[in-house]
């Protein structure tokens, strides 16, 4: 790994628990990018004995990080951070993969751009079925509004300044769920400029190996538990009925992921939340 001629550099953090099956494609997919990274660091969330076995012949470039305990993703991506010291940090989950141009075509954007903080791409999410889909239509600049009612920003699509994860504190250790979600919310509330790349350069996978996605109600509860956690901004940037509305649509979401009574009794509950009229 070097340093682009008068480039910034770049770290890579991919983070790690119990992915054998994903991680070698992921991390080939970091090496095969046009603009090579300065600092590659996998970080193991405490892989439990006898898995993990992929880490055991990373590169000697490569530098590894264990937890001794299983602290969740968001505090692994801040070990990562906390392990490199170039400018731009871009993270990497094991079951995730890169296309190829990804890192050049989000420096490229952040040199040119001195008044963004961060970039985050389009993707290509890949399901178990081997259906994909694209999505490419997200706000230009993130805006708080837009942000409180659907997580824009996944952590594979993400590349951050340095200065601007300081700024906000970092990942939430105390945030095992939805620790994204967390972390753009405060980092547009702050006023800090996330710009879309409307390019599908990431393969996210949304298959039943584990991701929160795949694991219904705890991905709910999360999700209505972000919300609460910031409810001030919520009350003070959408206000009550359009708050209420944002859950409604989180529970009715579920409910269209769930067959029978469970998925119909979320749905209605999801509909007549989202229905409560104004006061007065």
């Amino acid at each position: 790994m070097s340093e682009a001629a008068g480039g910034s550099r770049i770290a890579v953090v991919i983070t790690f628990y119990c992915d054998d099956r994903f991680f070698p494609e992921a991390l080939a997919s970091v090496r095969s990018q046009t603009r090579p990274a300065d600092e590659i660091v996998v970080v193991d969330d405490a892989t439990p004995p006898g898995r993990g076995q992929t880490l055991t012949t990373l590169d000697p470039d490569i530098r590894l990080v264990r937890h001794p305990r299983n602290r969740g993703p968001g505090a692994a991506r801040q070990t990562g951070a906390d392990a490199t010291t170039s400018e731009f940090i871009a993270y990497l989950d094991a079951d995730d993969v890169w296309l190829p141009a990804k890192l050049e075509r989000q420096v490229a954007l952040l040199e040119q751009d001195s008044a963004a903080d961060a970039t985050h791409t389009a993707l290509i999410t890949v399901r178990t079925d081997g259906r994909e889909t694209a999505f490419l239509e997200k706000p230009r600049i993130l805006d708080l509004g837009s942000e409180l009612v659907r997580n824009q920003v996944l952590p594979s699509a993400l590349m951050i300044r340095r200065r601007a994860l300081e700024a906000v504190g970092g990942w939430s250790p105390d945030r095992r769920l939805m620790e994204d979600w967390d972390l753009t919310t405060r980092l547009v509330a702050t006023r800090h400029r996330v710009v879309f790349l409307p390019e599908p350069l990431v393969r996210f996978r949304r298959v039943g190996h584990g991701n929160l996605s795949s694991r219904g109600w705890l991905h709910l509860w999360s999700l209505l538990q972000t919300i609460w956690h910031h409810r001030r901004l919520y009350r003070d940037t959408l206000g009550l009925r359009r708050t209420l509305a944002v859950a409604g649509s989180v529970i009715r979401h579920e409910g269209f992921r769930r067959g029978r009574l469970s998925g119909r009794l979320l749905r209605v509950a999801g509909r007549a939340l989202g229905a409560v009229p104004p006061r007065g």
